[in-house]
């Protein structure tokens, strides 16, 4: 089992056809149909995950073109809609003039922490630069598919998912994001506590990486010099402990992604997944402590992105979910 056991919508979202100008390049929109509310008490959880989420641009543009979309999963209590949304978001160029279509995905914890009911939607963000959008006629059309939704698992100890804990990367300014040139950087991860009574743990991490472009020094100075594609390796490290800390076994060590990101397209999620049967975790390990991995694996230096963004600033790049079932 990858994901969490989940309920969909009542129906998926129809298409939602937009289009940006010089001036509205990089607003936010909700995507309508994919809303749901959900009544908390103070502590209570929902696993979110997405399905079907794609935009297709219907603009012919060229080769360097290029405009990006970013998918946001965002939630928030009512009222608070204009100052307090939390979520993650997805991003990534299209590859004009071959690709027209690009696919987000995004696994997002919702804790209330303060009993009411919250709101949670798929948003999408679209932008390019202003050569493009002259070049369009002074506007660029795009089309989220129908199909979009989002999926929700109740946490709790009388459901299929008993117990779930979250964490991010802290957010930092962008010109700090932190540029990976060579090597392994090792991500923040958390400690999980074993949920006795429950049969996998099972540990989603998502992350998205930039390739250094030329340009791109005046937002990240790391990236100085950077061109030519990165070619990034990820995966999720876990290893059980005793409870006082020390290893309780072997490490555990998830499959390895491979992931090319062309200059083109520039910016690019990464997602990774780990399951755990409990059956794998020694009687007397307590807790596993899990964290993400990147490789760089060749050619330009990529940003590993820490910088939250969204309509309040809420929506985390890097960020990991480890739920038992």
């Amino acid at each position: 089992m990858t994901a969490a056991p989940a309920t969909p919508a009542s129906a998926a979202a129809p298409e939602f056809p937009y289009s940006f100008t010089a001036s509205s390049s990089g607003n936010i929109l909700s995507v309508p149909g994919t809303q749901k509310s959900f009544t908390l008490a103070a502590g209570e959880a929902v696993y979110l995950s997405t399905r079907n989420v794609s935009n297709t641009l219907l603009t012919s543009l060229r080769s360097i073109d290029n405009p990006g979309t970013t998918f946001l999963l965002s939630c928030w209590k009512a009222g608070e809609s204009a100052t307090n949304q939390n979520g993650v978001y997805s991003g990534q160029n299209t590859d004009t003039p071959t690709e027209t279509t690009v696919a987000g995905y995004m696994r997002w914890l919702l804790v209330a922490p303060t009993a009411g009911t919250y709101t949670c939607e798929l948003q999408v963000s679209s932008y390019a630069r202003a050569d493009t959008i002259t070049y369009a006629g002074g506007r660029i059309h795009m089309r989220v598919n129908a199909g979009a939704e989002i999926l929700h698992s109740y946490v709790g100890p009388t459901e299929v998912v008993q117990s779930a804990v979250h964490w991010a990367m802290p957010n930092v300014p962008r010109e700090s994001e932190y540029v990976l040139w060579s090597g392994i950087k090792q991500l923040n991860g958390y400690t999980v506590p074993i949920t006795p009574g429950t049969d996998t743990m099972t540990i989603v991490q998502d992350v998205n990486i930039t390739t250094c472009i030329a340009g791109d020094s005046g937002t990240w100075p790391a990236c100085a010099g950077g061109s030519g594609g990165s070619t990034m390796r990820t995966w999720i490290d876990a290893q059980p402990q005793y409870a006082n800390g020390t290893a309780c076994g072997p490490l555990i060590k998830g499959p390895v992604r491979s992931t090319w990101i062309s200059p083109d397209r520039h910016h690019k999620p990464v997602t990774d997944t780990l399951v755990i049967p409990r059956s794998s975790i020694g009687a007397g390990c307590t807790h596993v402590r899990t964290s993400l991995k990147v490789e760089h694996g060749g050619g330009a230096q990529a940003v590993l992105h820490a910088h939250w963004a969204g309509a309040t600033g809420g929506n985390r790049p890097t960020y990991g979910v480890a739920y038992q079932h």
